[in-house]
């Protein structure tokens, strides 16, 4: 008896449906987390982007909520790199993902979760140009 799965051009192997499942609560709770929590990771991918000058987007491309742009500007003493939409989403998702984990695989290696889940796939997916600098 063959499970019911998907696999894209993206997936290594197929995704089982409750791997599905994981992904859709990731897109999910990456649309609901906190002012708070947005900040800090606008700030982290910032920090990603100022490594990585090619990840990096201009302060007026970025389309940010009001509490965003007054927690940058209150951080900001000149340098502050601007991250593109893209990487703030991946950084989004990997920190979705994270949170999901810990909370069904407590006391397990994730090494194995975050492989099996194709985080490295979205990076890809996200950015084609890049090499593969985040792990």
């Amino acid at each position: 008896m063959q499970k019911n799965c998907h696999q894209c051009e993206l997936c290594d192997k197929p995704l089982t449906d409750s791997e599905l499942l994981l992904l859709d609560d990731m897109l999910e709770t990456g649309y609901t987390i906190t002012v708070d929590e947005k900040q800090a990771l606008f700030y982290i991918s910032g920090y990603i982007a100022s490594k990585h000058p090619e990840l990096a987007s201009s302060p007026a491309s970025s389309q940010l909520s009001k509490e965003v742009q007054a927690f940058l500007a209150e951080m900001n003493r000149g340098g502050l790199t601007y991250p593109s939409d893209n990487l703030f989403t991946f950084v989004v998702l990997a920190h979705s993902f994270s949170d999901k984990l810990q909370s069904i695989v407590a006391g397990t290696d994730l090494q194995q979760y975050y492989h099996s889940f194709h985080l490295c796939s979205t990076w890809i997916f996200l950015f084609p140009h890049l090499p593969y600098v985040v792990w």
